[in-house]
């Protein structure tokens, strides 16, 4: 939709009352050239308008938080006739990190193309696609403007910080890099490797009841062995989990420790299985360093949702991981019950660590009975360093 300045009735009133009571030729001469003007005006940048098109591209598709990103926004003018003002706005940055980039305002010669550049930082994690390219057409005068939004549908991803360990200490392993310690064997209840029939003396928590039920017999599941004992990675993104004016900043920083301690565990032959807690609980899981992928894009992913608490995440799937194993648990808020279901979890035999991501004062009830249990516990706050913090567990 054209919009008309409001100087452009002004100046048409003003040279037709001259003209209907100044009389005489020139005041009419005023008019109509003026008018004759304004209206060749008009018609020049609607032509423009519908002859002038634009797309955007991006140098990469994949970036971490704190990356420049660079985006290029082509214009395509597809007349003959110029196009003495142009605006051209990328909303890319403004989704992105919230702040207005300033337009850039350009002439554009017949057939020319013009390329604009926007650079900005990464920073927050998420699916992001480029724009939308706004491109404002005006006349000479400034009287009449056009625009025209263009969407593109190239999108490229922000994945959480990854900061490289050198290393990070958990009571299950002792020290990475030279690892030592024996480790008995012991079954993943997370992988089935296949399914037999029962037989008497077969672990009845086994039985697979779905197939047993459409097979019209028992059968049990056989889970894979595995000679290392995992780490499983909790990492709460319930709505309201990150509180406070500096909330997002809090969220990113959980999304990195657990990016940067599933990598490391990974890069160390370990298994690593992560939960994400929100609407609905999201899980991978990886034997090496090569699947690390699936756990940027879980992350990448996730938003804060939900209503689930982590202690109900954890009573659903605790009876499934090994005592062997080691329970890493990122969360920006601890309650009382909470702080129950840890305790009870350390008196189980499990190695466990939670890294507290949050602006509050760690020196509170709950938060001394779950370090006099033993459990180490962490603090990030919004600006921490992420990699210093993780290197002192």
């Amino acid at each position: 939709m054209i919009k008309i300045n409001k100087e452009f009735y002004f100046i048409i009133t003003a040279t037709l009352l001259l003209a209907l009571f100044g009389g005489g030729k020139i005041p009419y001469l005023i008019f109509y050239t003026i008018s004759g003007g304004l209206l060749f005006s008009f018609f020049w940048t609607i032509i423009i308008y519908k002859n002038i098109s634009g797309y955007q591209k991006i140098s990469e598709h994949e970036y971490y938080t704190g990356d420049e990103i660079n985006v290029l926004s082509y214009i395509d003018s597809e007349t003959t006739l110029p196009a003495p003002h142009i605006e051209i706005n990328d909303k890319t940055a403004l989704l992105l990190t919230g702040l207005k980039s300033n337009p850039c305002v350009t002439a554009l010669k017949p057939m020319e193309r013009y390329v604009y550049r926007t650079d900005f930082n990464a920073k927050y994690r998420g699916l992001y696609n480029i724009g939308p390219l706004e491109i404002c057409v005006k006349d000479i005068f400034g009287m009449f403007k056009l625009e025209k939004t263009i969407y593109s549908n190239t999108n490229f991803n922000i994945y959480p910080k990854l900061y490289m360990l050198s290393n990070f200490n958990l009571k299950s392993y002792q020290s990475f890099g030279t690892l030592s310690t024996k480790v008995k064997a012991y079954e993943d209840n997370t992988s089935v490797s296949d399914i037999k029939k029962y037989a008497i003396g077969d672990n009845v928590k086994k039985i697979h009841w779905k197939v047993s039920a459409k097979k019209g017999s028992l059968f049990v599941k056989n889970y894979e062995m595995t000679g290392t004992a995992s780490a499983y990675i909790f990492v709460d993104f319930h709505y309201g989990c990150y509180r406070g004016e500096n909330s997002r900043d809090l969220e990113e920083r959980a999304a990195e420790a657990a990016s940067s301690i599933a990598y490391f565990l990974l890069k160390n032959i370990t298994s690593v299985y992560m939960y994400i807690n929100n609407d609905m609980v999201s899980y991978v899981k990886g034997r090496d360093v090569k699947e690390f992928k699936g756990f940027l894009n879980v992350l990448s992913e996730a938003k804060v949702c939900g209503d689930s608490r982590m202690k109900d995440v954890l009573q659903k799937r605790i009876s499934l991981i090994s005592s062997s194993s080691s329970i890493i648990i990122i969360t920006g808020t601890i309650s009382r019950e909470d702080a129950e279901i840890y305790c009870q979890i350390k008196d189980m035999g499990y190695d466990i660590i939670i890294i507290y991501s949050a602006d509050l004062d760690l020196r509170n009830s709950k938060i001394e009975k779950i370090k006099n249990m033993g459990i180490k516990i962490f603090t990030l706050n919004y600006d921490s360093d992420v990699k210093g913090v993780l290197e002192t567990l």
